[in-house]
């Protein structure tokens, strides 16, 4: 999203690419043929067998509905052998139905386990977050005036929770790179130039310190200078985590939703962004 240019304003529908929760009840059980090689076959199986209800996310409206946390998993039965399974599995499915990247892209590098050390490692608050602050969720008030500081409003909150406040950032910045206006197939268009330059990232973070009281006039030049190189950094390596996500996100909407969408597209985009941004941030 180009920040001040894609702003939808006040009378227009906020986009619903990303809003739709529908389940069923009766939730089928999904088979699809593994056509990987054969070493990764003798790890995963021949067949995949996917039942719909590991794909579902928590309902928002309803924090004891649909949970399947991981005291649940393991009280069902489920062990560690069987997760173990799970992610070959899972790997050999995202492999199968994406293509492009996926075809060598080898397991190890799909492993999730040296971001979350790096991140683990990069220092960021926990803050109440949106979690998905992308052009459409941004409207601007049209009756107020030019000056007014409350001229922007976000809306659909559906995904806020607590979280680090480095995801919200890195979110933000990955969302530069995609329209959800586009009117045809996928429905969507991804320009990775439109990515925040260095200079524009450090207007967002230097407007957010001074809203949040992080500059003062006692602030020294240096400790200014490495707060907003330490901000820099904690948004770009959380920007992989934003890429992963909704990356998992869309593969699990490409089976559940009724929007007309290219998310099976998106998808494969979010994760060629991902392994981009691992690379120049890992």
């Amino acid at each position: 999203m180009q920040s001040g240019q894609n702003v939808m304003e006040c009378h227009s529908e906020g986009a619903l690419v990303k809003s739709d929760k529908a389940t069923s009840r009766n939730i089928p059980r999904l088979t699809t043929e593994d056509t990987g090689p054969a070493v990764e076959k003798s790890n995963v199986g021949d067949t995949l067998v996917i039942n719909e209800s590991n794909l579902r996310a928590q309902s928002p409206r309803g924090a004891n509905t649909d949970d399947d946390s991981e005291a649940e998993s393991y009280r069902d039965g489920r062990t560690e052998e069987v997760d173990r399974d799970m992610k070959g599995r899972a790997f050999a499915w995202c492999r199968d139905f994406l293509s492009g990247s996926w075809n060598c892209i080898p397991e190890a590098d799909f492993q999730i386990s040296v971001v979350r050390v790096l991140l683990a490692a990069t220092p960021s608050p926990v803050v109440f977050c949106h979690n998905d602050v992308q052009e459409g969720n941004i409207l601007m008030l049209e009756d107020r005036d030019h000056a007014s500081t409350e001229k922007l409003m976000l809306i659909d909150f559906e995904y806020s929770s607590y979280n680090y406040r480095g995801f919200d950032f890195g979110n933000h910045f990955c969302e530069w790179c995609y329209d959800y206006t586009y009117n045809q197939w996928p429905f969507y268009k991804c320009t990775p130039e439109n990515y925040p330059s260095r200079e524009q990232q450090l207007h967002f973070i230097r407007n957010y310190l001074v809203e949040t009281g992080g500059y003062s006039e006692r602030t020294m030049h240096e400790d200014q200078a490495r707060k907003e190189l330490e901000m820099l950094v904690e948004a770009n390596r959380f920007a992989m985590a934003s890429h992963f996500l909704w990356g998992l996100w869309s593969i699990i909407q490409a089976r559940i939703s009724k929007i007309e969408f290219g998310y099976m597209d998106y998808a494969q985009s979010r994760f060629d962004a991902y392994f981009k941004q691992k690379k120049l941030f890992s």
